[in-house]
């Protein structure tokens, strides 16, 4: 997985860039990571998971 790395300007890393082909593919295999795209407002339900 070819990822690109978002830094600050202190260099500390706050994100991470990944492929559309990786992404869809990632959504595939754990299909919580797209509810949280499709429904930005609520949360995931691996989110009410946890909070529960």
């Amino acid at each position: 997985m070819a990822l690109q790395y978002i830094q600050d300007e202190d260099g500390k890393t706050t994100g991470v860039i990944i492929s559309l082909k990786e992404w869809e593919s990632l959504k595939e295999k754990y299909s919580e990571l797209g509810e949280e795209v499709e429904n930005p407002a609520e949360l995931a339900s691996w989110q009410k998971k946890i909070m529960s």
